[in-house]
């Protein structure tokens, strides 16, 4: 079960959603085309991703989602289903997550801390969760 809580970044003026997938696992840094948007620990980049599309990612701001598919309506680029139907973060309510259409990045976090500023995020921050 994923468990909703904010991350805490000392050093700059952000606060990035944090989410665990079972309680263990690696930390990573998901960006889209803006920057970093969250750190999640999962098992696998893989699962990384999917907490964030389950619990992060935002809800579609328009309703005109659809497009007429070979067995029907399929949702347009863009869009994806939440794999848990509706979050547990309360600022959601969807259950289709909205996706930044220049691509999600997953990175290992340890690689955001050393590498710094690379991704937007000021390069002596210092992580407490």
């Amino acid at each position: 079960m994923d468990t909703f809580k904010m991350l805490t970044v000392h050093g700059g003026e952000y606060d990035f959603p944090f989410v665990e997938d079972n309680g263990f696992g690696e930390l990573y840094a998901i960006f889209d085309s803006l920057g970093l948007t969250a750190v999640v620990r999962a098992e696998s980049e893989d699962k990384a991703y999917q907490c964030w599309v389950d619990e992060i990612a935002p809800d579609p701001v328009d309703d005109d989602i659809w497009q007429d598919g070979p067995d029907g309506p399929e949702l347009i680029e863009g869009y994806e289903y939440r794999a848990s139907g509706i979050p547990s973060n309360p600022k959601l309510k969807s259950q289709i997550a909205s996706i930044d259409l220049n691509g999600v990045r997953v990175s290992p976090l340890l690689h955001v801390v050393i590498h710094g500023g690379h991704w937007n995020v000021p390069a002596k921050t210092v992580w407490k969760i």
